[in-house]
């Protein structure tokens, strides 16, 4: 109980101070050196405060509030002189403190009345010390401020005639510095000289620096050195130099530089060579490279330093990326167009009359095996229902269109489901990929054999195909001529029904690089594109011409597609943008190889804008060309 009162009464009365243990009272402690309760509290700077306890002969003193001038210090339990930190004043500009880290501070001690010091200066000191302070580096002391080192301008001696400063615009001037006791440099000598300088020139255009000063330039003319192996001058083989005193310029060592030049040592490589970087070589020296390949011609054709190009043998075609001539049986084929014939200057001409720039055109490469032939045959087709069957697909379709047949989408869409022909009642309308399958663009129609499928009143044909865009409202229709777009359900069309299924193959495109370009492989068709796609205007003669020509990744067998390779870039179910999921394709128009066979001034070519459909234009229009192999 009594210590719980002796807790109680510390808690109420006791600030700060110090406790001290004695058997005796205070005046018995003061006789025999004990310590009185004044003392012990005046020891700790502190008021001795009321309360004293005396309990089994042990004497506690407890100290009251500190002392003025003193605080508590509650961790120590001591009374102590309070400090604070506070800033230096007046700090000169340009300078930085040198106080040890103290940034600019100094201690201020409470004397019990005020803090002491009640400020402080700054104080230049080159020695860390309270509120000390240098100047900043290019600035020095003078007393009372930081100021920078005091310069002025001086004239350099005079340079000799015909000649002009060369001193980055000091125009014939230096420096002079003041470093608190003089001007440095005390002057400063003129020199000749390339490089720019203080009191640096050169002689005037025209002149050369010799003998101690600017004289005419010396001139001459230099046969030009350095022609590296199977290399030519572009142009000049001798320079007219001029001196400057210093150098003969221009240089009369050859560079590599394809732009002829009559003032500069410049060449080129040779024929069939390429520049490396440091000499001029020809991968294909004597054919060796492809000598040694399996099912090559041996012709080797050089595309840069280090490609080259073999010949192939018939039905192979060269892989740059393996060296090898690989099977054209093993690359992937879209179908025929069903061309047989050439045309030159408009005119039908057999193939073998389509040569030089006349070459390049669809039936010539479809002879050649590019592409897999039309193959129709007819069940019983001396019926008036007699059923078409396409090899290629599985697909039959409907030979005869009896009656009227002049149908909304909606009406075409019934007719066909409705139908009973040829001995099989699940008929329904074809869709857009399906209908595609069986235009003849060798046909006596244009685009349709009508020999095989008879054309009723209305040439147009409607398909299952909704527009991506705006949906079941409009639907893709194929003209018996080949072309094909999209109309309004309310228009009024043909209806050629289909029966069987069959999986429409899915263009998948990859691009690649290979030999510094870009190439996509369509991985369902086995075909290989061009990946960048030149802006250029040609007519269909040009994009024949440019694609037999092109050298591109590595390749030198780029063709133009015909209609059918070219429509494969379609895709019909994309809502926004190019219609197509190649690769950054433009949105244009793009020739193809195919003529339209009803008037041969007329080329097929692929309309990819917006919506996208396979049109005919005259040749001499112009579009764009992207080459296939």
């Amino acid at each position: 109980m009594k210590i719980f009162v002796l807790m109680l009464l510390c808690f109420l009365s006791f600030s700060c101070g110090n406790t001290n243990e004695n058997t005796a009272d205070d005046s018995e402690g003061e006789q025999d050196g004990t310590k009185s309760d004044e003392a012990v509290c005046a020891e700790n700077h502190a008021e001795c405060g009321e309360l004293r306890i005396v309990e089994d002969n042990i004497r506690y003193v407890f100290c009251g509030e500190c002392g003025k001038g003193f605080e508590c210090d509650e961790d120590e339990n001591k009374c102590i002189v309070p400090t604070r930190e506070s800033e230096c004043k007046n700090k000169p500009e340009n300078a930085v403190w040198n106080d040890d880290g103290a940034e600019g501070t100094f201690i201020q001690t409470w004397n019990g009345e005020e803090w002491f010091p009640k400020s402080k200066d700054a104080v230049y000191s080159e020695t860390p010390a309270e509120c000390g302070f240098i100047c900043q580096e290019e600035y020095y002391w003078n007393d009372f401020y930081c100021i920078d080192w005091p310069t002025r301008k001086r004239n350099c001696p005079d340079m000799p005639e015909n000649a002009v400063w060369n001193d980055d615009g000091a125009d014939g001037t230096f420096i002079q510095t003041w470093n608190g006791e003089e001007w440095l440099p005390e002057s400063h000598e003129t020199t000749v000289g390339k490089t720019p300088g203080e009191c640096v020139f050169m002689c005037s255009e025209n002149y050369a620096w010799e003998n101690g000063g600017c004289v005419t330039a010396p001139t001459r003319t230099e046969p030009c050195k350095g022609l590296p192996g199977h290399a030519s001058w572009n142009t000049a083989d001798s320079v007219f130099q001029t001196s400057d005193g210093f150098d003969w310029t221009p240089s009369d060592k050859g560079v590599y530089n394809e732009t002829p030049s009559s003032d500069e040592c410049r060449f080129v490589c040779n024929d069939t060579y390429f520049w490396s970087g440091s000499d001029c070589i020809n991968p294909c020296k004597d054919n060796k490279p492809c000598s040694k390949i399996e099912n090559s011609d041996g012709v080797c054709t050089a595309v840069d330093f280090d490609l080259f190009i073999c010949g192939c043998k018939a039905k192979f075609r060269w892989n740059s990326k393996q060296q090898k001539c690989e099977s054209n049986e093993n690359a992937g084929k879209a179908v025929c167009t069903g061309q047989t014939q050439c045309y030159v200057d408009n005119a039908e001409r057999p193939c073998d009359e389509a040569q030089g720039d006349y070459f390049g055109q669809d039936a010539q490469y479809a002879e050649q095996g590019f592409c897999i032939p039309l193959n129709f045959s007819v069940d019983d087709p001396e019926s008036e229902e007699a059923v078409i069957t396409d090899g290629n697909t599985g697909l039959e379709w409907q030979q005869t269109i009896k009656d009227y047949n002049n149908f909304t989408w909606e009406e075409a869409k019934d007719y066909c489901e409705e139908l009973n022909y040829g001995g099989h009642d699940d008929w329904r309308l074809p869709t857009i990929e399906e209908f595609r399958t069986i235009i003849d663009y060798g046909g006596n129609g244009g685009g349709v054999n009508t020999s095989l499928f008879p054309i009723p009143n209305v040439c147009d044909f409607w398909t299952a195909t909704p527009d991506a865009v705006y949906g079941n409202g409009k639907h893709w229709d194929v003209d018996s001529r080949g072309g094909y777009g999209n109309n309004a359900n309310y228009f009024e069309y043909s209806a050629r029904c289909v029966r069987k299924s069959w999986n429409a193959p899915v263009s998948k495109f990859h691009l690649l690089s290979e030999n510094g370009g870009k190439i996509v492989r369509d991985s369902t068709t086995g075909l290989i594109w061009q990946g960048t796609v030149e802006d250029l205007d040609l007519t269909w003669d040009e994009a024949r011409i440019y694609c037999e020509n092109l050298v591109y990744a590595g390749y030198n067998d780029w063709r133009l597609p015909n209609i059918k390779e070219l429509e494969t870039l379609l895709s019909f179910d994309k809502s926004e943008g190019t219609p197509s999921d190649f690769p950054d394709i433009p949105g244009w128009l793009f020739w193809s190889s195919s003529t339209y066979t009803l008037s041969h001034k007329y080329g097929w070519a692929l309309n990819i804008q917006y919506l996208g459909a396979v049109v005919f234009w005259e040749k001499e229009e112009k579009f764009l060309a992207i080459c296939v192999r």
